[in-house]
Protein backbone atom coordinates (compact mmCIF):
# COMPACT_ATOMS: atom_id res chain seq x y z
CA UNK A 1 0.00 0.00 0.00
CA UNK A 2 1.59 3.07 -0.97
CA UNK A 3 0.53 6.55 0.85
CA UNK A 4 1.31 9.70 -1.14
CA UNK A 5 2.95 12.62 0.31
CA UNK A 6 0.85 15.82 0.73
CA UNK A 7 2.32 18.04 -2.02
CA UNK A 8 0.60 17.35 -4.47
CA UNK A 9 -0.68 20.35 -7.11
CA UNK A 10 -3.62 20.43 -9.02
CA UNK A 11 -1.09 20.30 -12.40
CA UNK A 12 -0.21 16.29 -10.78
CA UNK A 13 -3.47 15.81 -11.21
CA UNK A 14 -4.04 17.02 -14.80
CA UNK A 15 -1.36 15.35 -15.76
CA UNK A 16 -1.56 12.17 -14.07
CA UNK A 17 -5.20 11.79 -15.81
CA UNK A 18 -3.92 12.65 -18.58
CA UNK A 19 -0.48 10.63 -18.53
CA UNK A 20 -1.32 7.34 -16.37
CA UNK A 21 -5.08 6.40 -15.93
CA UNK A 22 -3.66 3.74 -13.39
CA UNK A 23 -2.17 5.86 -10.98
CA UNK A 24 -5.07 9.06 -9.96
CA UNK A 25 -4.00 11.83 -7.54
CA UNK A 26 -5.72 14.40 -6.25
CA UNK A 27 -4.84 17.74 -4.54
CA UNK A 28 -4.53 18.41 -0.76
CA UNK A 29 -6.99 20.92 0.36
CA UNK A 30 -6.99 22.67 3.52
CA UNK A 31 -10.39 23.42 5.51
CA UNK A 32 -10.75 26.10 7.67
CA UNK A 33 -14.65 25.80 8.83
CA UNK A 34 -14.67 21.86 10.84
CA UNK A 35 -18.09 22.44 11.57
CA UNK A 36 -19.42 18.93 11.40
CA UNK A 37 -22.76 19.34 9.43
CA UNK A 38 -20.83 21.60 6.74
CA UNK A 39 -18.09 18.90 6.37
CA UNK A 40 -20.39 16.01 6.42
CA UNK A 41 -21.92 17.47 3.22
CA UNK A 42 -18.79 18.37 1.20
CA UNK A 43 -18.18 14.89 1.55
CA UNK A 44 -21.07 13.71 -0.06
CA UNK A 45 -20.44 16.00 -2.47
CA UNK A 46 -16.56 14.50 -2.61
CA UNK A 47 -18.58 10.91 -2.67
CA UNK A 48 -20.38 12.25 -6.23
CA UNK A 49 -17.14 13.75 -7.71
CA UNK A 50 -15.08 11.08 -6.60
CA UNK A 51 -17.80 8.35 -8.61
CA UNK A 52 -17.17 10.23 -11.44
CA UNK A 53 -13.74 10.06 -12.17
CA UNK A 54 -13.95 6.34 -11.65
CA UNK A 55 -16.49 6.22 -13.98
CA UNK A 56 -15.26 8.57 -16.56
CA UNK A 57 -12.03 6.37 -16.51
CA UNK A 58 -11.83 4.48 -20.03
CA UNK A 59 -11.44 0.76 -20.46
CA UNK A 60 -8.53 -0.29 -21.96
CA UNK A 61 -6.37 -2.82 -22.67
CA UNK A 62 -7.08 -5.01 -19.38
CA UNK A 63 -7.46 -1.79 -17.45
CA UNK A 64 -9.89 -2.06 -14.79
CA UNK A 65 -10.21 0.42 -11.60
CA UNK A 66 -12.64 0.55 -8.73
CA UNK A 67 -12.01 3.37 -5.09
CA UNK A 68 -13.00 3.38 -1.78
CA UNK A 69 -13.72 5.99 0.03
CA UNK A 70 -14.11 6.37 4.24
CA UNK A 71 -13.67 9.47 6.51
CA UNK A 72 -11.48 9.04 9.57
CA UNK A 73 -10.87 12.02 12.14
CA UNK A 74 -11.63 13.92 8.97
CA UNK A 75 -9.48 12.60 7.04
CA UNK A 76 -10.96 11.19 3.73
CA UNK A 77 -8.92 8.21 2.37
CA UNK A 78 -9.40 6.97 -1.35
CA UNK A 79 -8.32 3.74 -2.01
CA UNK A 80 -7.27 2.81 -5.76
CA UNK A 81 -7.41 -1.23 -7.18
CA UNK A 82 -6.03 -2.03 -10.86
CA UNK A 83 -5.59 -5.20 -12.41
CA UNK A 84 -3.82 -3.90 -14.79
CA UNK A 85 -0.69 -5.67 -16.43
CA UNK A 86 2.20 -3.51 -18.14
CA UNK A 87 2.93 -6.62 -20.57
CA UNK A 88 5.62 -7.39 -18.64
CA UNK A 89 3.84 -9.44 -16.01
CA UNK A 90 4.18 -6.61 -12.99
CA UNK A 91 1.21 -5.54 -11.66
CA UNK A 92 1.28 -2.10 -9.23
CA UNK A 93 0.38 -2.12 -6.24
CA UNK A 94 -2.49 -0.86 -4.94
CA UNK A 95 -3.05 3.21 -4.09
CA UNK A 96 -3.93 4.81 -1.21
CA UNK A 97 -4.60 8.38 -1.27
CA UNK A 98 -5.05 10.79 1.58
CA UNK A 99 -7.26 14.17 0.96
CA UNK A 100 -7.57 16.31 3.98
CA UNK A 101 -9.69 19.20 4.68
CA UNK A 102 -11.42 20.00 2.01
CA UNK A 103 -13.23 23.17 1.07
CA UNK A 104 -16.56 23.06 -0.97
CA UNK A 105 -15.67 25.73 -3.15
CA UNK A 106 -12.18 24.18 -4.18
CA UNK A 107 -14.07 20.76 -4.83
CA UNK A 108 -16.20 22.44 -6.80
CA UNK A 109 -13.65 24.17 -8.92
CA UNK A 110 -11.51 20.50 -9.29
CA UNK A 111 -14.24 19.19 -11.15
CA UNK A 112 -14.62 21.91 -13.28
CA UNK A 113 -10.66 21.34 -14.42
CA UNK A 114 -10.95 17.73 -14.63
CA UNK A 115 -14.20 17.91 -17.21
CA UNK A 116 -12.63 20.41 -19.17
CA UNK A 117 -9.44 19.03 -19.40
CA UNK A 118 -10.11 16.18 -20.94
CA UNK A 119 -12.47 15.17 -23.93
CA UNK A 120 -13.43 11.79 -23.14
CA UNK A 121 -15.57 13.32 -19.74
CA UNK A 122 -16.64 16.53 -21.53
CA UNK A 123 -20.09 15.79 -21.93
CA UNK A 124 -20.27 14.17 -18.44
CA UNK A 125 -22.56 16.75 -15.63
CA UNK A 126 -21.65 16.95 -12.37
CA UNK A 127 -24.53 18.44 -10.22
CA UNK A 128 -22.80 20.89 -8.30
CA UNK A 129 -23.71 21.08 -4.46
CA UNK A 130 -25.93 24.21 -3.53
CA UNK A 131 -26.60 25.30 0.02
CA UNK A 132 -28.99 27.56 -1.32
CA UNK A 133 -29.89 29.01 -4.83
CA UNK A 134 -29.55 32.79 -3.64
CA UNK A 135 -25.97 31.75 -1.87
CA UNK A 136 -24.65 34.60 -4.24
CA UNK A 137 -27.16 36.83 -3.10
CA UNK A 138 -26.39 35.97 0.78
CA UNK A 139 -22.74 36.39 -0.37
CA UNK A 140 -23.53 40.35 -1.12
CA UNK A 141 -25.66 40.91 1.42
CA UNK A 142 -23.02 39.39 4.21
CA UNK A 143 -20.33 41.79 2.49
CA UNK A 144 -23.09 44.72 3.07
CA UNK A 145 -23.74 44.38 6.25
CA UNK A 146 -19.79 43.66 7.14
CA UNK A 147 -21.14 40.22 8.71
CA UNK A 148 -17.85 38.75 8.60
CA UNK A 149 -19.02 35.26 9.86
CA UNK A 150 -21.46 34.84 7.16
CA UNK A 151 -19.44 35.86 4.77
CA UNK A 152 -17.08 33.37 5.55
CA UNK A 153 -20.11 30.17 5.60
CA UNK A 154 -21.25 31.17 2.06
CA UNK A 155 -17.78 31.28 0.93
CA UNK A 156 -17.67 28.02 2.37
CA UNK A 157 -20.86 26.59 1.22
CA UNK A 158 -20.14 27.22 -2.87
CA UNK A 159 -20.86 31.16 -3.97
CA UNK A 160 -19.01 31.54 -6.71
CA UNK A 161 -19.72 35.79 -7.61
CA UNK A 162 -16.07 36.00 -6.35
CA UNK A 163 -15.33 38.35 -8.94
CA UNK A 164 -18.65 40.79 -8.66
CA UNK A 165 -17.47 40.73 -4.99
CA UNK A 166 -13.88 42.09 -5.43
CA UNK A 167 -15.20 44.64 -7.25
CA UNK A 168 -17.16 45.92 -4.52
CA UNK A 169 -14.49 45.08 -2.02
CA UNK A 170 -12.00 47.36 -4.21
CA UNK A 171 -15.19 50.05 -4.01
CA UNK A 172 -14.71 50.37 -0.30
CA UNK A 173 -10.78 49.97 -0.22
CA UNK A 174 -11.48 46.38 2.11
CA UNK A 175 -7.73 44.54 1.39
CA UNK A 176 -8.94 41.86 3.83
CA UNK A 177 -11.94 41.33 1.70
CA UNK A 178 -9.89 40.79 -1.31
CA UNK A 179 -7.56 38.31 -0.08
CA UNK A 180 -10.19 36.29 1.56
CA UNK A 181 -12.07 36.41 -1.84
CA UNK A 182 -8.67 35.40 -3.75
CA UNK A 183 -7.84 32.64 -0.88
CA UNK A 184 -11.47 30.73 -2.89
CA UNK A 185 -10.63 31.66 -6.04
CA UNK A 186 -11.33 35.07 -7.30
CA UNK A 187 -8.76 35.90 -10.18
CA UNK A 188 -9.97 39.11 -11.50
CA UNK A 189 -6.88 40.28 -11.24
CA UNK A 190 -6.15 43.10 -13.93
CA UNK A 191 -9.31 44.29 -13.52
CA UNK A 192 -9.31 44.91 -9.58
CA UNK A 193 -5.82 46.26 -10.21
CA UNK A 194 -7.08 49.08 -12.98
CA UNK A 195 -9.35 50.24 -10.55
CA UNK A 196 -7.46 49.92 -7.40
CA UNK A 197 -4.94 52.58 -9.50
CA UNK A 198 -7.77 54.45 -10.27
CA UNK A 199 -9.03 55.49 -7.06
CA UNK A 200 -5.66 55.33 -5.52
CA UNK A 201 -6.24 52.60 -3.33
CA UNK A 202 -2.39 51.35 -3.61
CA UNK A 203 -2.25 48.67 -1.24
CA UNK A 204 -4.92 46.61 -3.13
CA UNK A 205 -3.08 48.04 -6.63
CA UNK A 206 0.29 46.35 -4.98
CA UNK A 207 -1.86 43.37 -3.87
CA UNK A 208 -2.65 42.33 -7.25
CA UNK A 209 0.22 42.73 -8.60
CA UNK A 210 1.39 40.19 -5.96
CA UNK A 211 -1.22 37.69 -7.23
CA UNK A 212 -0.14 37.99 -10.55
CA UNK A 213 -2.05 40.93 -12.31
CA UNK A 214 -0.11 42.17 -15.60
CA UNK A 215 0.81 45.14 -15.39
CA UNK A 216 0.98 46.07 -19.26
CA UNK A 217 -1.95 44.38 -20.02
CA UNK A 218 -3.77 46.64 -17.32
CA UNK A 219 -1.94 49.31 -18.48
CA UNK A 220 -3.45 48.94 -22.03
CA UNK A 221 -6.39 47.98 -20.51
CA UNK A 222 -7.22 51.74 -18.43
CA UNK A 223 -5.73 53.53 -21.32
CA UNK A 224 -8.48 52.10 -23.75
CA UNK A 225 -11.20 52.83 -21.21
CA UNK A 226 -9.79 56.39 -20.86
CA UNK A 227 -9.18 55.58 -16.88
CA UNK A 228 -6.75 58.88 -16.70
CA UNK A 229 -5.93 58.71 -12.73
CA UNK A 230 -4.75 54.72 -13.14
CA UNK A 231 -2.66 55.73 -16.15
CA UNK A 232 -1.20 58.37 -14.47
CA UNK A 233 -0.05 56.52 -11.67
CA UNK A 234 1.55 53.32 -13.60
CA UNK A 235 3.42 55.66 -15.45
CA UNK A 236 4.92 57.62 -12.06
CA UNK A 237 5.47 54.26 -10.56
CA UNK A 238 5.68 51.38 -13.06
CA UNK A 239 6.98 52.71 -16.19
CA UNK A 240 9.34 50.31 -16.66
CA UNK A 241 6.96 47.28 -16.79
CA UNK A 242 4.70 48.69 -19.54
CA UNK A 243 4.58 49.02 -23.20
CA UNK A 244 4.00 52.92 -23.71
CA UNK A 245 3.06 52.86 -27.60
CA UNK A 246 0.67 49.86 -27.28
CA UNK A 247 -1.17 51.64 -24.56
CA UNK A 248 -1.04 55.16 -26.64
CA UNK A 249 -2.39 52.98 -30.02
CA UNK A 250 -5.23 51.38 -27.34
CA UNK A 251 -6.28 55.05 -26.59
CA UNK A 252 -6.48 56.05 -30.44
CA UNK A 253 -8.83 52.48 -31.35
CA UNK A 254 -11.19 53.30 -28.09
CA UNK A 255 -10.99 57.18 -29.28
CA UNK A 256 -10.04 58.49 -25.88
CA UNK A 257 -8.43 61.73 -26.68
CA UNK A 258 -7.39 62.32 -22.84
CA UNK A 259 -5.25 59.34 -22.83
CA UNK A 260 -3.95 60.57 -25.68
CA UNK A 261 -3.13 63.78 -24.69
CA UNK A 262 -1.77 62.08 -21.60
CA UNK A 263 0.33 60.19 -23.21
CA UNK A 264 1.71 62.40 -25.95
CA UNK A 265 2.75 64.89 -23.06
CA UNK A 266 4.60 62.49 -21.56
CA UNK A 267 6.06 60.62 -23.92
CA UNK A 268 6.49 62.31 -27.08
CA UNK A 269 8.94 60.63 -28.32
CA UNK A 270 8.00 57.06 -27.72
CA UNK A 271 4.42 57.39 -28.61
CA UNK A 272 4.27 57.18 -31.95
CA UNK A 273 2.09 59.26 -33.59
CA UNK A 274 1.42 57.76 -37.45
CA UNK A 275 0.75 54.39 -35.21
CA UNK A 276 -2.04 55.80 -33.81
CA UNK A 277 -2.96 58.02 -36.77
CA UNK A 278 -3.76 54.66 -38.79
CA UNK A 279 -5.28 52.74 -35.78
CA UNK A 280 -7.74 55.81 -35.54
CA UNK A 281 -8.76 56.01 -39.16
CA UNK A 282 -9.20 52.55 -39.27
CA UNK A 283 -12.36 52.62 -36.13
CA UNK A 284 -13.31 55.58 -37.44
CA UNK A 285 -12.52 58.14 -34.77
CA UNK A 286 -12.58 61.56 -36.42
CA UNK A 287 -11.75 63.33 -33.13
CA UNK A 288 -8.43 61.27 -32.28
CA UNK A 289 -7.50 61.88 -35.72
CA UNK A 290 -7.83 65.48 -36.35
CA UNK A 291 -5.91 65.80 -32.93
CA UNK A 292 -3.04 63.98 -34.69
CA UNK A 293 -2.85 65.66 -37.72
CA UNK A 294 -2.73 68.90 -35.56
CA UNK A 295 0.45 67.47 -33.80
CA UNK A 296 2.08 66.49 -36.79
CA UNK A 297 1.36 63.14 -37.63
CA UNK A 298 1.31 61.84 -41.36
CA UNK A 299 1.46 58.71 -42.85
CA UNK A 300 -0.16 57.33 -45.69
CA UNK A 301 -1.50 54.21 -45.17
CA UNK A 302 -3.80 56.31 -42.59
CA UNK A 303 -5.85 57.72 -45.86
CA UNK A 304 -5.83 54.21 -47.09
CA UNK A 305 -7.53 52.66 -43.77
CA UNK A 306 -10.04 55.67 -44.20
CA UNK A 307 -10.77 54.98 -47.78
CA UNK A 308 -11.46 51.39 -46.86
CA UNK A 309 -14.24 52.43 -44.67
CA UNK A 310 -15.91 54.71 -47.12
CA UNK A 311 -15.52 57.59 -44.41
CA UNK A 312 -15.61 60.67 -46.50
CA UNK A 313 -15.34 63.02 -43.37
CA UNK A 314 -11.94 61.62 -42.78
CA UNK A 315 -10.91 61.00 -46.06
CA UNK A 316 -11.53 64.45 -46.93
CA UNK A 317 -9.76 65.37 -43.10
CA UNK A 318 -6.67 64.04 -44.39
CA UNK A 319 -6.71 65.47 -47.77
CA UNK A 320 -6.96 69.21 -46.16
CA UNK A 321 -3.82 68.15 -44.51
CA UNK A 322 -2.30 67.13 -47.27
CA UNK A 323 -1.58 63.13 -46.59
CA UNK A 324 -1.60 62.01 -50.57
CA UNK A 325 -2.55 59.09 -52.36
CA UNK A 326 0.88 58.56 -53.33
CA UNK A 327 1.22 55.54 -55.39
CA UNK A 328 -2.72 55.85 -56.35
CA UNK A 329 -3.39 52.73 -54.25
CA UNK A 330 -6.68 55.02 -52.44
CA UNK A 331 -8.04 55.35 -56.04
CA UNK A 332 -7.84 52.16 -57.41
CA UNK A 333 -9.62 50.76 -54.16
CA UNK A 334 -12.44 53.60 -54.09
CA UNK A 335 -13.05 52.40 -58.21
CA UNK A 336 -12.93 48.60 -57.07
CA UNK A 337 -16.05 49.46 -54.30
CA UNK A 338 -17.23 52.30 -56.20
CA UNK A 339 -17.07 54.74 -53.55
CA UNK A 340 -17.96 57.96 -56.12
CA UNK A 341 -17.76 60.19 -53.81
CA UNK A 342 -14.54 59.38 -52.11
CA UNK A 343 -13.10 59.19 -55.63
CA UNK A 344 -14.00 62.68 -56.33
CA UNK A 345 -11.90 63.90 -53.60
CA UNK A 346 -8.97 61.77 -54.26
CA UNK A 347 -8.65 63.43 -57.92
CA UNK A 348 -9.46 66.70 -56.66
CA UNK A 349 -6.30 66.89 -54.07
CA UNK A 350 -3.90 64.87 -55.71
CA UNK A 351 -1.67 65.10 -58.96
CA UNK A 352 -2.53 61.88 -60.13
CA UNK A 353 -0.62 61.14 -63.11
CA UNK A 354 -2.18 60.69 -66.57
CA UNK A 355 -1.00 57.07 -66.93
CA UNK A 356 -2.81 56.28 -63.04
CA UNK A 357 -6.06 58.52 -64.69
CA UNK A 358 -6.05 56.40 -67.64
CA UNK A 359 -5.75 52.87 -65.51
CA UNK A 360 -8.50 54.01 -63.34
CA UNK A 361 -10.44 54.88 -65.96
CA UNK A 362 -9.71 51.52 -67.32
CA UNK A 363 -11.37 50.11 -64.37
CA UNK A 364 -14.41 52.62 -64.22
CA UNK A 365 -14.98 51.54 -67.16
CA UNK A 366 -14.79 47.28 -66.31
CA UNK A 367 -16.93 48.16 -63.90
CA UNK A 368 -20.06 49.82 -65.61
CA UNK A 369 -19.51 53.27 -63.40
CA UNK A 370 -20.25 55.61 -65.48
CA UNK A 371 -20.45 58.70 -62.83
CA UNK A 372 -16.84 57.63 -61.69
CA UNK A 373 -16.25 57.38 -65.57
CA UNK A 374 -17.40 60.86 -65.94
CA UNK A 375 -15.17 62.59 -63.11
CA UNK A 376 -12.04 60.76 -64.19
CA UNK A 377 -12.64 62.23 -68.03
CA UNK A 378 -12.94 65.22 -66.68
CA UNK A 379 -10.21 65.22 -64.43
CA UNK A 380 -8.21 64.50 -67.27
CA UNK A 381 -8.11 61.37 -68.74
CA UNK A 382 -7.29 61.57 -72.25
CA UNK A 383 -7.54 57.87 -73.97
CA UNK A 384 -10.55 55.67 -74.97
CA UNK A 385 -10.69 52.59 -72.46
CA UNK A 386 -9.18 49.20 -73.20
CA UNK A 387 -11.58 46.82 -75.28
CA UNK A 388 -13.79 49.67 -75.49
CA UNK A 389 -16.10 47.47 -77.73
CA UNK A 390 -16.37 44.64 -76.31
CA UNK A 391 -16.89 46.29 -72.51
CA UNK A 392 -19.47 48.75 -74.31
CA UNK A 393 -21.66 46.05 -75.77
CA UNK A 394 -21.79 44.31 -72.64
CA UNK A 395 -23.59 47.08 -70.78
CA UNK A 396 -27.27 48.21 -70.26
CA UNK A 397 -27.97 50.06 -73.03
CA UNK A 398 -28.68 53.50 -70.67
CA UNK A 399 -25.46 53.21 -69.26
CA UNK A 400 -23.89 52.60 -73.08
CA UNK A 401 -25.05 55.84 -74.21
CA UNK A 402 -24.51 57.89 -71.04
CA UNK A 403 -20.48 56.10 -72.02
CA UNK A 404 -20.79 57.41 -75.53
CA UNK A 405 -22.24 60.59 -74.38
CA UNK A 406 -19.19 61.27 -72.48
CA UNK A 407 -16.52 59.97 -75.13
CA UNK A 408 -17.78 62.01 -77.67
CA UNK A 409 -17.86 65.01 -75.82
CA UNK A 410 -14.32 64.50 -74.79
CA UNK A 411 -13.37 63.91 -78.12
CA UNK A 412 -15.29 65.33 -80.59
CA UNK A 413 -13.90 68.18 -82.53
Amino acid sequence: MERLNEGISLFDITESLSLRTDKILLSLISLHNEEVNTFIKEFNLYNQIQKYIFQSIPYQNGFDISGKVYLDRMVFYITIKTDFDSGFGVKPDNYEIRIFNLKMSQIKRLARDIRNEFSYVKNINIEEYKENENVNQFLIESFNKNDGNSFIKYLELGADNLDELMELAENKNNLNIIKTLVEYGASNFNDIFIKASENNHFDIANYMIICGSNINESFITACGLGYENSVNNILNYMKSSINLNSGFVEACKRNKINIVKLLLECEPITCIRNSGLVIACEYNNIDCVKYLLDVDADDEESLLKACKNNNKDIVDLLLKYEIKDLNSFCLFLCIDEGYTDIVKLLVLKNDYSIIDLNKALDKAFKNHNTDIFKILIDRGSNKIPDNFDKILNSMHETRSQEIMSIINSKFST
